[in-house]
């Protein structure tokens, strides 16, 4: 990107933060999961219904990934506050301490998906449905009208929201040559990885905690969080 188109885009941004200061800014660092090395952030701007989701991740094994919002809920179906396991995972989150985290582990730790941010129609499921990493970096945007139905079977949106009590994944990676015969098999969204050394877009990658970022703070975060979607983007 050119200094001219550089200077043109900060000039963009800095006309639309008056807007942008009347919503919600998110932010997660993603933590790497199964020794995967990924690294990145993930930033959710709440404007009203509508969500958008920026997404900048490096360190990945190419293939496709699951970006997905977990969350667990009470009986009653409040939601409770929910953290990703601390790292390094394994071996925290491993229940069956057998070296690697799989999918239902993860799911017991920070509940079902919510929300996938691929792209898909209303009223679809859309968990096992990815987006495709070029050279080990990915950089997604996706926008979610949160009043229509975009949600998992079973969740809406009195599940998602607050936000800051929810949890951002990611899947899809190298499953770990110390996976042991129970985590072996045909790859599920359910269970199993996929068998040591081969690419699982099951397999859980990275986490992060979605946390709420105080103003004025979350209009700089914003401002960087956008011209490292476009910068990323340029370089792939």
């Amino acid at each position: 990107m050119s200094y001219r188109r550089l200077g043109a885009s900060i000039a963009a941004l800095a006309f639309m933060l008056p807007l942008q200061a009347f919503a919600t800014v998110y932010m997660g660092t993603l933590v790497p999961t199964n020794a995967s090395g990924v690294g990145g952030t993930i930033t959710f701007t709440l404007d009203n219904n509508i969500l958008t989701a920026d997404l900048v991740a490096t360190g990945l094994a190419d293939g496709v990934h699951f970006l997905h919002i977990h969350g667990l809920d009470s009986a009653s179906g409040t939601p409770i506050n929910t953290f990703p396991p601390p790292p390094p995972v394994p071996p925290n989150g491993d229940a069956n301490a057998d070296g690697v985290v799989n999918t239902a582990e993860a799911k017991s730790a920070v509940g079902g998906v919510i929300l996938s941010l691929a792209p898909h129609s209303v009223g679809t499921s859309a968990e096992t449905l990815g987006v495709n990493s070029i050279g080990g970096l990915l950089a997604f945007s996706g926008t979610y009208d949160l009043s229509t139905n975009i949600y998992e079977p079973g969740y809406t949106e009195a599940q998602l929201l607050p936000l800051d009590f929810r949890v951002f994944d990611m899947h899809g990676g190298i499953v770990p040559l110390t996976a042991s015969p129970a985590d072996q098999g045909i790859p599920s969204p359910n269970g199993s990885t996929g068998a040591p050394g081969t690419f699982d877009p099951n397999l859980p990658i990275a986490a992060a905690k979605i946390m709420a970022v105080p103003e004025p703070a979350s209009i700089l975060l914003l401002t960087v969080s956008l011209l490292g979607v476009v910068g990323l983007r340029r370089r792939v």
